[in-house]
């Protein structure tokens, strides 16, 4: 009886842990193109059959994504007068990922890079 307790109690520790690592999770941290953080950034991920999630940067500019299927997505992020050049592309896989993104200048969705003004 003692027996069948304790494989019942060790079944029960290890189950819930198998469930949760075969999910994925992101997370990384926004920055400008300075390297200053970008709080209240939103961050948007797109993946496999029409899955959207959406998150706000915290004022650290970290983002979160947990419990995700593991597969193909992209990354989008933007906020006032910053965007992304382009979607970041990540392949996830099970267990925790980091992936930080750098947004940069736009102005009614044109980006403004450094080399094509002459800063005085």
């Amino acid at each position: 009886m003692k027996f069948r307790l304790c494989l019942l109690l060790l079944a029960s520790l290890l189950i819930p842990r198998v469930i949760l690592a075969q999910t994925a999770s992101l997370r990384g941290r926004v920055t400008d193109e300075r390297g200053g953080v970008v709080p209240a950034a939103r961050v948007i991920l797109n993946g496999p059959a029409g899955l959207v999630r959406t998150a706000t940067t915290d004022g650290t500019g970290q983002y979160e994504f947990v419990d995700l299927p593991p597969a193909d997505y992209t990354v989008q992020a933007s906020a006032p007068k910053l965007a992304l050049l382009k979607p970041a592309k990540i392949s996830l896989k099970t267990g925790d990922q980091i992936l930080d993104l750098q947004l940069r200048v736009s102005l009614a969705g044109i980006y403004l890079m450094k080399e094509d003004y002459d800063f005085v």
